[in-house]
This record gives structure tokens, C-alpha cells and sequence, in this order.
């Protein structure tokens, strides 16, 4: 009986930590997912954040709603949009515009069309 009770307290420890793991843990596909994007970009937030950015590649912006983007070097980043009822990983070119007195990055713009460069 006493194992049966041991056996019953384990079973039920190991069901409640089962249902306790979060939606999209580690090992799951969007986490590899995310992973391969980063390898090629860097996350969009970032491109915005104060300092240098460790670019992982570049792309060529051939066209854009913003005239001044066409045919300028723009940078990868990803980006995880949510849906309803389903999550998309996108990977963009964006140019960056930087303040003329500062040098900081102030925008990007997004390309409509564009290319990326090989490394």
C-alpha cells in the first residue's frame, strides 16, 4: 500500500509538472525557427536601440514605398508577428536613417523588393 501511495504522489508530481511547461518551450518549432532567422538578421527592435548593431547580413533595398530607401544597402532583421490563432516569423530588409548632426539611427524603412548580399 505504501507504494502504491509513493507511486500515486510521483505519477501525479510529474502529470502536474507536465501541464506547468509553458506554451512554446524551448525545443519547440518556432524556437528553432527563430533561431535559423536570427542567424540571418538581427531582431527589428534592435535595429532602432541605441548602439553599434552586430549585423549578420546585409541586403540590397531595390524597391520601397520611401524613394529615398531604393537602391540603398539596407541591413536584415527578423521580426515574430502574432496572428489569430497562429505566430509568422518574417525576414526584411530595412534601410536605416540616421540624424544628419548625430549619426544615430532615428527610423527604417521598409523594402518591398530586395535582395540579400552573400557575406
Amino acid at each position: 500500500m505504501r507504494r502504491g501511495f509513493l507511486l500515486g504522489v510521483l505519477l501525479g508530481a510529474l502529470i502536474t509538472a507536465a501541464f506547468a511547461l509553458p506554451l512554446g518551450a524551448a525545443g519547440s518549432d518556432i524556437d528553432a525557427d527563430l533561431k535559423a532567422a536570427s542567424k540571418l538578421g538581427v531582431t527589428l527592435a534592435s535595429t532602432l536601440a541605441p548602439g553599434g548593431l552586430k549585423l549578420k547580413r546585409l541586403c540590397a533595398c531595390l524597391d520601397s514605398s520611401d524613394v529615398t530607401a531604393k537602391n540603398k544597402l539596407g541591413m536584415l532583421a527578423y521580426t515574430q508577428t502574432g496572428h489569430t490563432g497562429f505566430n509568422r516569423i518574417g525576414v526584411e530588409c530595412y534601410v536605416p536613417k540616421y540624424d544628419p548632426s548625430t549619426g544615430a539611427r532615428t527610423d527604417t524603412t521598409f523594402c518591398t523588393e530586395w535582395v540579400p548580399l552573400p557575406k
